[in-house]
């Protein structure tokens, strides 16, 4: 991890803005910010920024996005993030407004929203969410994993939404594909089953050798680039039909 950043701000990114820019935020620990919005990194603007592999942990907003808000102007790709323990009143771990971000491939756990939408928040627009395990998130409201209002139409594929608690669904306002949920949400592939998530090299998040998610997803490893990854401890690479969830890089 290349930068640890600890500042306090009142308006937007405790840690980092991405201010009409196309940024690449890149293997950082971003970590126990403040803000009003996005706690630990904020994009204003930034139609193709890249937030990938970063630690972002133990940050809050006071509004939206304890981990990353995102504007109605900008368009991340958020991949390959550990998002863990952030906070907000909606959004714990992500939130957005617009345009059509692709959050792919991250872990967002642990996150808390005093209202709607632990794990992900979304205001309007698309989003693609794919391959990413949204678990333990809490929200006093609605959407313990995802919530969604009535101008957001995202696309849920392959995830793992499990352990999440609010007074609503896993899912609020939106539906997924080929995705393991602890609430039974109809959808084409959707499996109910415990994923079988186990403590590994580099992680909490991998999947047991019999877990369920194992060969359940909607493609293959290859057409989904994650084929050089792993989702189990002892890192067996990715072939064949796709795991569901957060797949961790192999170690050397």
């Amino acid at each position: 991890m290349r930068n640890c950043c600890g500042k306090d701000a009142s308006g937007g990114g405790g840690g980092i803005v991405c201010y009409r820019s196309s940024a690449h935020v890149h293997d950082n620990v971003i970590s126990k910010n403040e803000s009003e919005r996005g706690g630990g990194l904020s994009c204003l603007g930034g139609r193709s920024a890249r937030i990938t592999d970063n630690l972002i942990s133990e940050n809050s907003a006071y509004w939206y996005g304890g981990g990353i808000s995102c504007d109605m102007h900008s368009s991340p790709r958020i991949s390959g993030n550990i998002i863990l323990a952030n906070s907000a009143s909606s959004g714990g771990g992500i939130h957005f407004d617009g345009r059509s971000p692709s959050i792919l491939n991250n872990v967002i756990a642990e996150c808390h929203a005093s209202h709607d939408g632990a794990g992900i928040y979304g205001e309007s627009g698309t989003f693609d969410a794919m391959n990413n395990t949204i678990v333990f998130n809490e929200a006093r409201n609605e959407g313990g994993g995802i919530y969604c209002e009535d101008d957001c139409h995202p696309e849920i594929v392959d995830c793992i939404i499990w352990n999440t608690w609010g007074s609503s669904d896993d899912l609020n306002g939106c539906t997924a594909t080929y995705c393991c949920i602890q609430d039974r949400d109809s959808g084409e592939g959707n499996i109910h089953l415990n994923p079988l998530l186990v403590p590994g090299p580099l992680g909490s998040y991998y999947l047991a050798p019999d877990s369920p998610c194992i060969y359940a997803g909607s493609q293959s490893a290859e057409e989904a680039d994650l084929s050089n990854l792993t989702t189990q401890a002892d890192s067996t690479p990715d072939t064949g039909t796709v795991d569901m969830g957060y797949h961790y890089p192999i170690p050397e």
